[in-house]
């Protein structure tokens, strides 16, 4: 059973990672085509497992740079081996430190902290797919992503990692297998976890923040045997705010407590074993959820099913259901309806799409006969 529900798993976790990192992102055609065609020539090339967190090339156009030489002076404040472009890079980032970074905060809240303002305040290059290199603005180091706002995810990795070296927290630049994609190892209180601006950018609801090993290898493969092994969920925001159900049909609930919550993800963990079925179920269900939470008129506002995936539960066996949701706000264009015009329009549009929903089910019953 265990086999089968991983498959079931690993079918959702695809498609939340591409709803995920993608729904901020215009993917044309093409766009998907060539990072689909890089991933097929990576892999038929057998690229040797690296063993380095630095100068490994990612898309075979950007390279994970050392920060060190700038997190030093910072500490040091001995800034007269870093040259003009490296001191600018200190200068934006000692501004963002100073900004959000409070005495007496521990470690993990100066994580939480560094990683809300880069959700916030940073973006996905729009003209790059993931690292397809067509953009300019060197969208992989901290000067740029600093200075132009936007990055790929390795300038999201090496970011992030300098902002942690500079508080002398342990962090780590990883990449998959197929060096197409990066993100961080950071180290909160002995233990380790992985995080991954690039996917929550622009959400901020901790999807992808402080995850295990256990979970974040339903998303990507590394080198384990170089980089350090992530086992604690301690830190991480979605068990932080765990919701428990005694079974599946208890799921709307706990969905409203999620959709409400400050963050807008968390895990539900279900009672006794989940089996195939159950796991098919709570996916069924949180879209019906979705669906029905679509049709909820809030000034200015919208919401989605960000992500629904199962994890295997490392702590107290079993597992996890986790699921996220993205507020955001209307654009320019939908604010020039008055509260008064939006709701008119809502109910006119849904009038006819059921409308619709009628003339297809009609159709379909015709041809069932």
């Amino acid at each position: 059973m265990k086999k089968t529900l991983l498959t079931v798993v690993a079918v959702v976790v695809t498609l939340a990672l591409f709803a995920g990192v993608g729904a901020s992102i215009y993917y044309s055609v093409s766009s998907y085509n060539s990072i689909t065609a890089y991933v097929k020539e990576m892999h038929d090339k057998e690229i040797p497992e690296e063993t380095r967190e630095n100068d490994v090339k990612i898309a075979e156009s950007y390279k994970i740079m050392s920060t060190e030489d700038i997190s030093d002076a910072y500490k040091s404040g001995d800034t007269s081996k870093l040259n003009d472009k490296q001191k600018e890079t200190l200068d934006m980032a000692k501004k963002v430190v100073d900004e959000v970074i409070k005495d007496g905060m521990s470690d993990f809240e100066k994580e939480v902290a560094i990683y809300d303002w880069m959700c916030k305040n940073l973006a996905h290059d729009e003209n790059l797919l993931v690292v397809i290199p067509t953009g300019s603005g060197e969208p992989d180091t901290p000067y740029g992503v600093l200075k132009f706002h936007n990055a790929v995810c390795v300038g999201y990795a090496t970011t992030f990692r300098l902002f942690m070296q500079m508080m002398d927290i342990e962090c780590m630049v990883v990449h998959n297998t197929e060096c197409y994609h990066s993100w961080d190892l950071v180290k909160i209180d002995g233990d380790w976890y992985h995080t991954d601006i690039y996917a929550d950018v622009g959400r901020g609801n901790y999807t992808h923040f402080n995850l295990p090993d256990s979970m974040r290898r339903t998303q990507a493969n590394w080198d384990t045997s170089y980089f350090p092994a992530a086992t604690s969920l301690k830190y991480n925001k979605s068990m932080e705010n765990m919701v428990k159900v005694a079974n599946v049909f208890e799921l709307p609930t706990a969905l409203s407590q999620i959709v409400l919550s400050d963050t807008h993800s968390a895990f539900i963990k279900i009672d006794g074993e989940v089996n195939e079925d159950i796991a098919h179920k709570a996916v069924a269900i949180t879209n019906i959820f979705a669906e029905a939470l679509n049709g909820v008129y809030i000034p200015n506002v919208n919401i989605w099913l960000d992500g629904a995936q199962w994890y295997p539960d490392d702590l107290n066996g079993g597992f996890l259901f986790s699921v996220s949701f993205y507020f955001y706000q209307e654009n320019e264009a939908s604010e020039s309806l008055t509260d008064e015009e939006r709701t008119e329009m809502n109910d006119i549009i849904y009038e006819i799409i059921n409308q619709i929903q009628e003339q297809l089910s009609g159709n379909n019953t015709e041809n069932m006969e």
